[in-house]
């Protein structure tokens, strides 16, 4: 048995997960970040639904004759047979473009990028996706994490205005 490519495709199919706890652990000192953090990983998770409903393309290893008969005859089809976009590419650009933004340090920046590419060559490895499923999820994921980190820092600025006269006369 060889245990060194077992640790890899284990490592690409929990990415999303020590991608985001070890950003919760990350951002902990910083609650606001942490907050948006949370609420804009969740709400990544549900654009990527509403996607893979969309675009209902199935995934390298299903049949796509099958999956557009079952569509064709009103039937549904399980979410997990549809793979545009990746999840999993998609979770992992998120949490590495948000913690990359937030923090500026490249030594953890480079550790995500590690686990991504690990999770996203896994994904084509098992033909659980195919390169442009994982290329669309990556890019949705880290236009959807830059959105969050700037809702994250329009509320930290606040309201800018000037500020009011306090009658000196110097």
């Amino acid at each position: 048995m060889n245990i060194k490519p077992l640790s890899i495709d284990y490592i690409g199919i929990i990415g999303p997960v020590i991608l985001t706890c070890t950003s919760i652990f990350l951002l902990v000192d910083k609650p606001l970040f942490l907050w948006i953090y949370i609420g804009g990983n969740f709400i990544n998770t549900v654009i990527n639904f509403i996607l893979k409903i969309l675009f209902k393309d199935p995934r390298p290893s299903e049949n796509s004759e099958l999956v557009q008969l079952i569509l064709n005859n009103g039937r549904t089809v399980d979410i997990n047979k549809y793979g545009m976009p990746s999840g999993h590419s998609q979770s992992v650009a998120f949490s590495t473009i948000f913690i990359y933004l937030v923090l500026k340090n490249m030594y953890i920046v480079y550790f995500y990028l590690i686990i991504s590419m690990i999770t996203m060559f896994q994904r084509y490895k098992t033909k659980k996706h195919t390169i442009f499923q994982i290329v669309i999820g990556f890019i949705v994921g880290l236009i959807i994490g830059y959105l969050f980190f700037i809702i994250a820092k329009n509320m930290l600025k606040g309201k800018i205005c000037s500020k009011k006269d306090d009658n000196c006369f110097l």
